[in-house]
């Protein structure tokens, strides 16, 4: 009866401490592409266990990287230099890490790690899986801050503000309005007070012109003209022409 309490006690401290062992990894891990990138895969350390090989996987199968007693292998040349396994030896991490990610590197890695007992022949497996996304751009971690609105506060009101953006519209507007009013009364000014219009050919004067004439026969028997004028109306000057003095002619 003892030997089977003792059995089973054991048993028990065997499952806890192999759950402790579980791998903890992320679902999912994106890399830009041409840059290095860090897929996490760790455990916790047990007393009982010594960690003797970890093997990564793409695709489920395909073996890409494996590290034990003897070193690591990598199976393909071109990665050689390219990939690693993190070993510090009692941290429990064992994430791979990857350099100058191609597209190709795409697809779902698999963390397996054996364990060995310490105090026996025992041996326990754990297998992990993660989704590798390379992009060409990583998205931007954090959103932008936003810009806090900018407050004016109003002499006379302690608890009013006016935005910076409304004030300054209220003053172009009202600039913009008197200036039309000046222009306005400046163009109105011009208008009511002007004496004369020039044209390219023409020019406008204003000056009194004949209205009628009248005839008057004085005693010594010639004629005068007498001109009345009418005031302020306007009629057309040309210019000046010189006509050239015509010789008397022969008698």
């Amino acid at each position: 009866m003892e030997k089977q309490v003792c059995s089973l006690l054991v048993s028990i401290l065997f499952l806890n401490l192999t759950d402790s062992l579980a791998l903890t990894v992320p679902m999912e891990v994106t890399g830009q592409l041409r840059k290095s990138v860090s897929i996490p895969c760790s455990y916790r350390p047990s007393p009982l266990f010594a960690e003797v090989e970890v093997t990564w996987y793409i695709n489920r199968y395909t073996v890409i990287i494996r590290r034990n007693e003897f070193g690591n292998y990598i199976p393909r040349f071109n990665n050689r230099n390219r990939i690693s396994i993190k070993y510090y030896p009692g941290s429990g991490d064992v994430s791979l890490t990857m350099k100058n990610l191609a597209y190709s590197d795409r697809g779902t890695y698999t963390c397996e790690v054996r364990w060995l007992a310490k105090h026996g022949l025992n041996q326990t497996k754990e297998n992990a899986y993660v989704n590798l996304i390379v992009l060409r751009a990583l998205p931007p971690t954090g959103a932008p801050a936003s810009v806090a609105p900018v407050f004016i506060p109003v002499h006379g009101f302690s608890n009013v503000k006016i935005p910076v953006w409304a004030f300054v519209l209220t003053v172009t507007l009202i600039v913009l309005f008197f200036s039309g009013i000046i222009i306005c009364f400046v163009i109105w000014t011009r208008i009511k007070t002007g004496h004369m219009y020039e044209l390219p050919s023409v020019r406008y004067e204003n000056f009194p012109y004949p209205e009628s004439v009248n005839a008057v026969l004085p005693e010594n028997g010639e004629y005068e003209v007498m001109t009345a004028t009418k005031e302020n109306e306007y009629s057309v000057c040309l210019p000046d022409v010189h006509v050239p003095e015509q010789p008397d002619a022969l008698m």
